[in-house]
């Protein structure tokens, strides 16, 4: 009996840990996903491309599920918008117009 509840026990541990570590390996990917795509928008404000550094952003934001993340990609997708706003930058919510003399 006491040999049974042993081993029993040893196998709840052993599917608890393999859980936690499953848990623990996503979330790191999701992390290491996290930081090269912030990364490469960085690369593409560094380039004058916002409308690609936003998409970049509200890609991040699908993939996120972190609410301080999710704030963070939140602001900097606010920033480029506020600076696609008051540039000649044509994005999905512009319309240009040729103004005749």
């Amino acid at each position: 009996m006491k040999r049974t509840l042993i081993i029993g026990l040893v196998i709840v541990l052993t599917i608890g840990l393999i859980i936690v570590i499953a848990i623990f390996s996503k979330n790191t990917k999701l992390g290491t996903a996290m930081s090269a795509q912030t990364a490469e928008a960085e690369v593409a404000l560094a380039k004058g491309d916002l409308a690609a550094a936003k998409a970049i952003y509200k890609k991040a934001m699908e993939d996120s599920e972190d609410a301080d993340t999710l704030q963070s990609l939140q602001k900097k997708v606010e920033d480029i918008n506020i600076k696609i706003l008051f540039s000649p930058t044509i994005d999905s919510c512009s319309v240009k117009y040729t103004v005749k003399p």
